[in-house]
C-alpha cells in the first residue's frame, strides 16, 4: 500500500514536471516568435521607408505612406510649417530609423512615445512634432525587455560608439556617444537641456531591474 501511494506521488510529480516544462517551452517559443516577427516587421518597415523617400503620394498605396500638412507646436526643434510625407509603421507615424552598430540594432523611430507605440518600436519622448537630424535635442525612448529587443542592450553602448539616424529626407547623420550614465526615474534633466547649436540625440531605457534609467547622449 505504501509503495502504491509512493508510486502515485511520483507519477503526479512527474506529470507536474512535464506540464511545467511544456509551459516553459511554450512561453519561450512564443517569446522567440514575437521577437523574430518584430525584427522582420522592423526590417520591412525600414525598407518601405527607404523606398518611400522622395516618392509622391499618388505613387503609393494604402496607409503605408501619405502626405499631410503639419504645423509645428511649442516644444519642437523646428518652426517650419508645411507639407511632409508620412510613413506608417503598425499604425504609428514613422519619422526615420536608428542604427546602433555596437548592439546590432536597426529600428524604426516612431513620432510619439505612448504605451502602445513603445510596444512596437522606439519612439520620440521629446520634442512634440520632432524633426530628426536638426539642431536641438531629440529624446528617443525604448523598452528594455531583457531579451535583446529594442533598447534591451543599450547598457552595452559606451562613450565613443556611433549611432546613425536617417530622417524622412533620406539624410543619414552619424552621432558619437559622449556621455552615458544611470539616473532615477524622476530625473528629467536630460530632456529639456540646452544643447546650443549642436545636433544631439538622447537615448533612454530602463536598467535590467527597472529601478533606474540608462541615459545615452550623442552628438554629430
Amino acid at each position: 500500500m505504501f509503495k502504491s501511494k509512493y508510486s502515485n506521488f511520483l507519477t503526479i510529480v512527474l506529470i507536474v514536471a512535464i506540464v511545467a516544462i511544456v509551459v516553459l517551452i511554450s512561453i519561450f517559443a512564443v517569446s522567440a516568435y514575437k521577437r523574430y516577427k518584430n525584427e522582420k516587421d522592423a526590417e520591412n518597415a525600414i525598407s518601405e521607408f527607404q523606398n518611400n523617400i522622395g516618392q509622391d503620394n499618388e505613387n503609393t498605396t494604402g496607409q503605408d505612406f501619405i502626405e499631410q500638412n503639419v504645423t509645428n507646436t511649442t516644444g519642437t526643434n523646428s518652426s517650419d510649417e508645411g507639407t511632409r510625407q508620412v510613413t506608417y509603421y503598425n499604425n504609428f507615424v514613422m519619422i526615420g530609423y536608428i542604427e546602433i552598430p555596437k548592439i546590432g540594432k536597426k529600428l524604426p523611430i516612431l513620432e510619439k512615445e505612448t504605451i502602445a507605440s513603445l510596444e512596437q518600436s522606439v519612439a520620440v519622448r521629446y520634442p512634440d512634432n520632432p524633426k530628426l537630424n536638426e539642431v536641438g535635442n531629440v529624446v528617443i525612448a525604448g523598452h528594455n525587455y531583457r531579451n535583446g529587443q529594442f533598447f534591451s542592450n543599450l547598457k552595452n553602448v559606451a562613450t565613443g560608439d556611433i549611432i546613425k539616424i536617417t530622417d524622412t529626407n533620406g539624410k543619414t547623420l552619424t552621432y558619437t556617444v559622449y556621455e552615458k550614465y544611470e539616473t532615477t526615474p524622476e530625473d528629467v534633466a536630460y530632456i529639456t537641456r540646452d544643447v546650443g547649436d549642436n545636433i544631439e540625440v538622447t537615448l533612454v531605457t530602463c536598467t535590467d531591474d527597472s529601478n533606474a534609467r540608462i541615459i545615452v547622449k550623442a552628438r554629430v
